[in-house]
């Protein structure tokens, strides 16, 4: 399977700390994610930041 627009979205509610992002394959199949981008939006903002490490590079 091959779905490069395919995404997940999760409502913390209020800010969090996230530590990290853990993706499992599909059992019995070697499918499995290749890559992913973090996005997150602060409360009351209507736009999408990407997530990037200290230098500014988005991280993938």
């Amino acid at each position: 399977f091959n779905y490069p627009k395919s995404w997940i979205q999760v409502d913390l509610l209020t800010n969090k700390l996230i530590g990290g992002v853990v993706t499992w394959g599909r059992p019995q199949s070697t499918s499995c994610v290749n890559s992913y981008r973090i996005q997150y939006q602060s409360d009351g903002s209507n736009t999408w930041t990407n997530y990037t490490d200290a230098n500014g590079d988005q991280k993938v």
